[in-house]
């Protein structure tokens, strides 16, 4: 969806958050805190599509602190963003690409691992 109309120029800005469950259903929670694996192949598709829009954050924080929930949702971006542009980016658009699940599969494991940065 917003990679697509992103590689249209035809996304301005976006809202993350972490409800990607179904539309409407998104609860404020924290970028990437519970579905990170989706909330990082968003950030990989929009740095494929060469998106520079605005980024904004729906989250509600009851319980912490506003402030360091921000620079975490910031932080959370770049570092997607950052592994976007590096090898494990390369890694999965070869593998999407090949439609190799086995190979997108070992990619996120090594990603977990640890060996991307």
């Amino acid at each position: 969806g917003a990679a697509h109309v992103a590689a249209r120029g035809a996304l301005f800005g976006i809202q993350l958050g972490d409800g990607h469950s179904r539309l409407g259903a998104e609860d404020g929670l924290m970028f990437g805190s519970v579905h990170r694996t989706m909330s990082m192949e968003l950030v990989r598709q929009l740095y494929m599509s060469g998106y520079a829009g605005k980024l904004y954050f729906d989250t509600f924080p009851l319980n912490e602190d506003p402030v360091m929930e921000a620079e975490t949702n910031i932080a959370t971006v770049t570092h997607f963003w950052r592994l976007a542009k590096g090898a494990l980016g390369d890694d999965l658009a070869t593998a999407t690409s090949s439609r190799d699940a086995v190979k997108v599969a070992q990619t996120l494991l090594k990603l977990e691992q640890g060996l991307y940065n």
